[in-house]
């Protein structure tokens, strides 16, 4: 027959009851503890059970799941809000560190035409345009580039050029409405030559994210009129603010005085010297200065 003894220990599964069974009721209440419980068994047999943990820091086990109700969520939610929550002061440190480097040897500047945020920086092979835009207004598939007066890659040390001879144009815009409007974002005519990559057609473009900022990225691959011959930049498009030369942390020592009449000569003299060396067929490496070499 079945045994009215009770097992000590047996914590798996209890027999919660204490309120009358309707007659013939089929298998007892059967309560299951998923964790460390008192049980209570009082003389008129109540069974009392008390799953109450005392506030200390465990780790889950797999396949468990915690439920915090009330204050305690509302604390919890707080606490976590606060540790993500990034601080003012690191915001404001990573934008001026973005800002130095999308500026090294450039400038930054609002487009009177367009107002929009310009960043461009230049080294001694390009010169790279940085323009801001709205992402809740602009999508990143309807922005379109289009530039014009590119040397080919072949003709890259050999862009001679002056004396009032456009240099190119360059427009960044944005699709707005499907197909009917063109948002200009940038617009102008170049202050120099600047030539393609090898075995492209285009003019090389691409986007950047950097902490929730969108820009459109345009690289100007710098062309010369001849190998050897480095030309600083003091504007990006000539309607635009100029730079001061000295500013330019890669430009040499000896050159940090040239700017402005002693670019124009060095300019004219690069042409000299430049048709001269084709004439007698000994054109090779030659340095000279543009204003910041």
């Amino acid at each position: 027959g079945a045994s009215s003894d009770e097992e000590e220990g047996s914590s798996a599964e209890l027999s919660a009851g204490g309120e009358e069974e309707p007659a013939g009721a089929g298998r007892p209440r059967i309560t299951r503890l998923d964790g460390p419980s008192r049980v209570t068994r009082d003389a008129d047999g109540m069974i009392t059970i008390d799953s109450t943990q005392p506030q200390t820091s465990q780790t889950a086990s797999p396949g468990s799941t915690n439920i915090v109700t009330g204050a305690t969520a509302s604390k919890s939610a707080e606490t976590s809000s606060q540790k993500q929550a990034p601080q003012p002061e690191l915001i404001k440190s990573s934008q001026i560190h973005l800002n130095k480097r999308l500026t090294k040897n450039g400038g930054q500047f609002t487009d009177e035409a367009t107002q929009s945020q310009i960043f461009w920086s230049q080294d001694r092979q390009e010169v790279t345009v940085n323009i801001e835009f709205d992402p809740c207004h602009i999508k990143s598939k309807d922005i379109r580039v289009v530039a014009s007066g590119m040397v080919p890659y072949g003709e890259r040390n050999a862009a001679v050029g002056g004396g009032g001879e456009t240099h190119g144009k360059l427009k960044v815009m944005a699709i707005v409405d499907g197909e009917n409007t063109a948002m200009t974002l940038l617009e102008g005519e170049l202050p120099h030559r600047i030539h393609l990559a090898e075995d492209e057609e285009e003019v090389e473009w691409e986007m950047l994210t950097e902490d929730d900022r969108k820009f459109v990225v345009v690289t100007l691959r710098k062309a010369a009129p001849m190998a050897g011959v480095v030309i600083w930049w003091d504007c990006i498009l000539q309607h635009c603010p100029k730079i001061d030369f000295s500013s330019i942390e890669s430009r040499s020592k000896e050159s940090s005085g040239s700017s402005g009449a002693g670019m124009e000569s060095a300019w004219e003299e690069t042409h000299r010297l430049f048709k001269e060396k084709v004439k007698t067929g000994a054109l090779h490496k030659h340095e000279i200065d543009i204003a910041e070499d």
